[in-house]
């Protein structure tokens, strides 16, 4: 009872929607006959009551794992459970769903095999790059594969109620082959972004140390929402000290202004989180450090607006030579998830311009 008080709300509804699973594989496996409430045509079926009570606990699951995202990702309650937890508990959700439902041949076996498949390889290749230091956001494929999944098993689950009115199609079966391809794409996709680290074994920050060397340029990083991220990831190859010089944190406005020479009135006119900023950021630092290359980084990680600017607005500038550019990106997530897309950015910016790119 302890560990559940000292739980956030996000986690608690994150064990609910485990409770969820079990009790739809506990009305799964059980084999009683339940009373129909209805006897009315095809409602007869539609309202059986094992049933109607899978499909209450698979809808109220998934509004779970809707809620319990937003109110992390809103209020910065993201937790190392939350991360371990939550995606077991989407996955036990939906596949089990998926399972019962091939059992009672009601969707087929094939289908359910691509979505268990399609999340294993996904998860294991999440782990390969995970220990090569390269975060995967969320794709639109994912996304969309997940919608068509919920829609596949509440039509199923409901026996096409109402669309039985309308056409004879079984369009719940036509959704789950729709699901299913739409999982194979996603999973394919997955693959395919990430094919050159899993097929070659190097990563995106092997490949640009040795091009730095190759190259002889040096660089280094000035950074504020990221904190040193850019840095203790860049210096986890080995042979980077032949071309990093080093980096500077200045998370506070006071740390820019002493180490960078950035004047109050500069920060009162364009504020932090300013392209202005992140230019001033990265030239300075390119002359501090005498480097070839320079990267700075300032924005919002959340969870709060800051200076008027919504979570997620980064500025990443990026000094080569005399000449400097600065992205403006927006990104989602947490903090963590703001801060890791900021650096694999950042990662591309710089491979993007050793392999002949002109950025700028």
């Amino acid at each position: 009872m302890k560990f559940l008080a000292k739980m956030n709300l996000p986690n608690k509804l994150t064990l609910l929607r485990m409770l969820c699973v079990i009790a739809i594989i506990v009305f799964g496996i059980i084999d009683f006959s339940s009373p129909e409430l209805f006897t009315n045509n095809e409602l007869e079926k539609v309202f059986d009551v094992k049933r109607l009570v899978i499909l209450i606990l698979f809808a109220f699951g998934s509004f779970t794992d809707f809620l319990d995202g937003y109110i992390a990702r809103k209020y910065n309650l993201v937790t190392t459970f939350g991360k371990f937890m939550d995606p077991i508990a989407d996955k036990l959700l939906v596949n089990t769903t998926f399972i019962f439902l091939s059992v009672w041949a009601e969707i087929p076996v094939i289908v359910t095999i691509i979505m268990i498949a399609r999340d294993t390889i996904v998860d294991a290749i999440r782990l390969v790059m995970m220990d090569q230091q390269v975060v995967i956001a969320a794709s639109k494929w994912g996304k969309a594969k997940t919608v068509t999944q919920m829609i596949a098993l509440i039509v199923v689950l409901v026996y096409n109620f109402p669309f039985f009115y309308i056409t004879n199609l079984n369009l719940g079966l036509y959704f789950s082959y729709l699901a299913a391809l739409i999982s194979l794409i996603s999973g394919i996709d997955y693959f395919w972004k990430n094919r050159k680290t899993l097929l070659e074994g190097m990563n995106q920050l092997d490949e640009l140390v040795k091009k730095l060397i190759a190259n002889n340029l040096t660089i280094a990083s000035c950074e504020s929402l990221t904190g040193g991220l850019f840095a203790a990831s860049l210096t986890k190859v080995s042979g980077v000290s032949k071309v990093y010089k080093g980096s500077l944190i200045t998370y506070q406005n006071d740390a820019k202004i002493r180490l960078l020479g950035l004047f109050n009135e500069e920060i009162g006119r364009y504020g932090v989180i300013s392209e202005y900023t992140a230019s001033f950021m990265a030239l300075k630092t390119k002359e501090l450090l005498d480097v070839d290359i320079a990267l700075s980084f300032t924005g919002n990680a959340g969870p709060d607006t800051l200076e008027g600017k919504k979570v997620g607005l980064v500025y990443i500038g990026i000094c080569i030579k005399d000449k400097i550019k600065v992205f403006e990106c927006n990104f989602n997530g947490n903090r963590d998830e703001i801060r890791n897309q900021s650096i694999d950015f950042a990662k591309k910016i710089l491979l993007d311009y050793l392999s002949g790119k002109d950025l700028i």
